[in-house]
């Protein structure tokens, strides 16, 4: 009897008890692939339930800059890794580049007769959605929109920015915000762009463009180092590459 309810204890419905947990902050960008890598770790490691808390790079960089605890930090860009390094909550030789991504106009099926390149969103009445400055792709938008202004001239910018009607936390609410007609364009990544169902993505030239490249570390106080280096071994790894690719994700090189 005492066996049978340890059994039940240990295995519940058949499956091994998972006794621990590794926690892992990804920006809001990785989901896909990192749901299908997180299937893949836990298949190898019945013991361990991976839990991945997605959200803008900015935010989740604050948390830990705060004591927020974590095994393991995914961020789309190096600048929000920078503010895990000043915490002292990771080290800078820990740091690995893992893949890369670029940007993307996505406009909403409603404007997609008079919206389709870049210098077109400053046509009266458009509406227009990115993600604020301190986001990664915010910030790699700002880059870009620098780069087109040198272009269609200095006011451009400017003039782009003005047809802002709100500034979203992280790249996945932008690219919903123009899925759902709310607003008729928005600057998101590439393999966003993918995923959307009610608006076209619409390619940003080379020239314009900036390459985004996403980092990831783990975290120094962590209590799972060990699995945690595991993780980023497999994110690394050529399946882990394989996964990304899959999902739009380039090389980091």
């Amino acid at each position: 009897m005492l066996c049978a309810l340890a059994c039940v204890l240990l295995y519940g419905n058949g499956s091994l008890a998972r006794e621990t947990s590794l926690t892992v902050l990804a920006a809001a960008s990785l989901k896909k692939p990192l749901t299908e890598i997180e299937t893949a770790f836990e298949k190898s490691h019945p013991e361990v339930a991976v839990e991945i808390s997605y959200a803008g790079s900015q935010q989740l960089a604050s948390q830990l800059s705060l004591g927020a605890p974590g095994d393991l930090f995914l961020s789309a860009d190096r600048a929000q890794m920078d503010v895990v390094i000043k915490a002292k909550r990771t080290g800078g030789r820990d740091v690995k580049a893992f893949a890369g991504n670029s940007l993307c106009l996505l406009v909403a099926n409603s404007a997609k007769n008079r919206i389709k390149v870049l210098a077109d969103l400053t046509q009266p009445g458009v509406r227009l959605c990115l993600a604020g400055e301190r986001v990664p792709v915010g910030a790699y938008t700002v880059e870009m929109l620098k780069k087109a202004g040198k272009k269609y001239g200095p006011t451009w910018a400017d003039q782009v920015r003005q047809r802002v009607v709100s500034f979203e936390s992280n790249v996945t609410a932008v690219a919903t915000r123009v899925d759902l007609g709310e607003v008729d364009a928005g600057i998101v990544y590439e393999t966003d762009a993918r995923q959307v169902r009610s608006a076209v993505g619409y390619v940003i030239p080379k020239e314009f463009n900036v390459k985004a490249l996403y980092y990831l570390a783990p975290i120094k106080d962590s209590p799972n180092r060990e699995l945690a280096n595991r993780f980023a071994s497999l994110v690394m790894s050529k399946d882990g590459q394989a996964v990304l690719a899959k999902y739009g994700f380039s090389s980091p090189k």
